[in-house]
């Protein structure tokens, strides 16, 4: 009734504001009206005239629109009734709706839901309303506190019960929960159904999962990483090779061009400054003996200072060779060696670790023994304690006798409390020795499960009972008689056979095999193998993979055909026959190592024929060139002297003509001193 109060009250309220806005803008409408009015008489008069227009298109509704819509409710005229012939008598009684409330909640509850509220009633209370204080911000809860916390369970106080006549008998019968199971499997079922699990043994499953879990992990990661540095040593031992190998040959090849070209350099040098000291020296022979005699000896300075600074810089070039050679060297031996070292520290990290293992286990057993030894003794003590209190209390009744006669005692009597605590001590002590005899014998037990098809293997726990699952062994076969208990040296072999398998199962993969985990997986076995032959299996194995290894970087040095790379080989194949038990394999791998060593020795003699070679053609082109500087010498020689030739005939024709030219001169002197006599004479 509430409900359909509010509705129409507020869908009236809705519609109210409407006629509000019509009417508080009265002076549109008459506008539009005198408007149309007006229009009217100008339609009637050009009504042929003026086109049909187009129907506008009408807005699209929103869905909020919509939703606010009030559409009118169809109610038809006649309702459908059932005939009354059709009609069953209903047998459902419908529980009392406020069923279990008391008389005064009744009167309550029915008072609200009469209540009838309007929009203006729901304004006034929310004005009215008293202001809320905003609630103050919870503390988030902690996933610890949600687990611990305690909720109440709420229970009607009337359960509803239906009634007895009401009730039909059930012809329902649930099949049978192991229906088509043998009757050992049954038993298997029910068994692994029926059992519990304290959190000490879910907490101690789960720390097994966890620690499986990061020494997977942490397997992977040392796997990746030393593939990782194998291929990063692998690649770096090949470019220093390839590096040296390209160093060493253009060091070579630098070398005899710069020999040969300070040769042919010092030899034309030589040359042609001998020439120009013979020009020189024959040019200025008769005129300058002291100027020849200064560039003689400043020429000689200067030579013996170019080839001092050429030894020099010979030496000095020398010596940066030789210092660069040794760094390099001494880099390769420290990064070598830095590699064994990584190695030996893998190697013995893992040792430490595996050790560490199993002293933080045995150091678990020890304290687990001697905290149940102190709990025992602190019992003990305990005990003690509550019994030498109990003898040292006084008795409330008193009893006294007449002294009686002293009487010399040979020993002083003994005191039943201390006897009790000694005999409660060495009860415990052995005690204690019966429970760490019995613990040390229970964990020597082992037991085969049979587990749906797969083999288990239990071990007995350090305590006096129960027993913890050391491994699966999927793939095992089950024996076919399971005795009640097991000892290592009869389990051990499966768990050998299992881990051989797992290598074996490696093996069997398209592309390179993963040597590394199948490695692994053997040193594996090994720890399991509790005889000499179980071991030797596992060691012929590991030396197979080495051996193939081993091989394949035998046969990728020898590709590359260099005498380095063709020494690591030899180095490589000594490895593998090392490795090798069968005679006629070393017998191969010695002819392999002979045909390498034949091929350094012909690489050596190519080398030496190549750097021979290159000497003769050096010295070759050295004379060939000497032999150019000496004829463009002799040449230069026999122009200069042609040149000094014409000079002097040149300077001889000059004399003459100065000779002449002199006569003629004092011939016409001596022609004019008559002359000048004669006008003396005259004057």
């Amino acid at each position: 009734m509430g409900k359909k109060s509010l509705i129409k009250s507020t869908s009236k309220k809705k519609r109210a504001p409407k006629k509000a806005a019509a009417s508080k803008n009265p002076k549109k409408k008459p506008a539009a009206k005198t408007a149309a009015a007006k229009a009217k008489p100008a339609a009637k008069t050009e009504k042929k005239a003026v086109p049909k227009k187009a129907a506008e298109m009408s807005k699209p509704t929103s869905v909020k629109d919509l939703l606010k819509k009030q559409f009118d409710v169809a109610v038809p005229k006649t309702l459908y009734t059932v005939p009354t012939d059709k009609a069953e008598k209903s047998v459902f009684s419908a529980p009392e709706f406020l069923a279990g409330y008391s008389a005064d909640d009744t009167k309550r509850i029915k008072g609200l839901l009469a209540n009838t509220y309007s929009e203006k009633d729901l304004i006034d209370a929310a004005k009215n309303a008293p202001a809320k204080k905003a609630a103050p911000k919870p503390k988030p809860v902690s996933v610890k506190e949600l687990i611990n916390k305690q909720f109440d369970i709420v229970v009607p106080k009337t359960l509803y019960t239906v009634p007895a006549d009401k009730v039909e008998k059930s012809v329902f019968s649930a099949p049978e929960l192991l229906a088509g199971y043998s009757a050992d499997d049954t038993k298997r079922i029910k068994g692994l159904l029926a059992n519990t699990y304290s959190e000490k043994d879910l907490k101690a499953a789960a720390e097994k999962a966890a620690a499986e879990k990061a020494a997977a992990e942490k397997a992977a990661a040392e796997k990746a990483a030393a593939e990782k540095a194998a291929a990063e040593k692998a690649a770096a031992e090949k470019a220093a090779a390839e590096k040296a190998a390209a160093e060493k040959a253009a060091a070579e090849k630098a070398a005899a061009e710069k020999a040969a070209a300070e040769k042919a350099a010092a030899e034309k040098a030589a040359a042609e400054k001998a020439a120009a000291e013979k020009a020189a020296a024959e040019k200025a022979a008769a005129e300058k003996a002291a100027a020849e005699k200064a560039a003689a000896e400043k020429a000689a300075a200067e030579k013996a200072a170019a080839e001092k600074a050429a030894a020099e810089k010979a030496a000095a070039e020398k010596a940066a060779a030789e210092k660069a050679a040794a760094e390099k060297a001494a880099a390769e031996k420290a990064a070598a060696e830095k590699a064994a070292a990584e190695k030996a520290a893998a190697e013995k990290a893992a040792a430490e670790k595996a050790a560490a293992e199993k002293a933080a286990a045995e150091k678990a057993a020890a304290e687990k023994a001697a905290a149940e030894k102190a709990a025992a003794e602190k019992a003990a003590a305990e005990k003690a304690e509550a019994i030498k209190k109990a003898a040292e209390q006084k008795p409330d009744v008193k009893v006294s006798y007449e002294p009686a006669p002293l009487q010399a005692s040979a020993k002083k009597p003994s005191d039943p409390v201390e006897n009790t605590i000694k005999l409660a001590a060495a009860g415990l002590a052995f005690l204690i020795l019966l429970v760490i005899g019995a613990s040390a014998s229970n964990s020597s037990k082992y037991y085969l499960t049979d587990n749906q098809g797969t083999l288990e293997i239990w071990q007995g726990k350090f305590a006096p009972l129960g027993k913890e699952k050391l491994m699966d062994l999927p793939g095992i076969p089950v024996p076919e008689a399971i005795k009640d208990v097991y000892r290592s040296n009869e389990v051990y072999p499966l768990a050998f056979q299992f881990y051989i398998n797992e290598a074996d199962a490696l093996l069997d993969v398209s592309g390179i095999p993963d040597f590394e985990n199948i490695k692994q997986t053997l040193k594996t076995a090994l720890e399991y193998g509790s005889t000499r032959e179980l071991k030797e299996i596992a060691y012929a194995r590991l030396d197979n993979i080495d051996r193939l290894i081993l091989t394949y970087k035998a046969d990728v040095a020898g590709s590359r055909g260099t005498i380095d790379d063709l020494k690591a080989a030899i180095g490589f194949l000594e490895e593998v026959s090392n490795l090798t038990p069968d005679e006629a394999q070393k017998e191969r791998i010695a002819q392999k190592i002979a045909d390498h060593e034949v091929l350094i020795q012909q690489l050596e003699e190519k080398a030496a024929a190549e750097k021979a070679a290159a000497e003769k053609a050096a010295a070759e082109k050295a004379a060939a060139e000497k032999a150019a500087a000496e004829k463009a010498a002799a040449e230069a020689a026999a122009a200069e002297e042609a040149a000094a030739e014409d000079t002097e005939s040149e300077s001889d024709e000059n004399q003459t003509e100065t000779g002449d030219s002199e006569q003629e001169d004092a011939a016409v002197e001596e022609a004019s001193e008559p002359e000048a006599e004669t006008e003396t004479e005259h004057g």
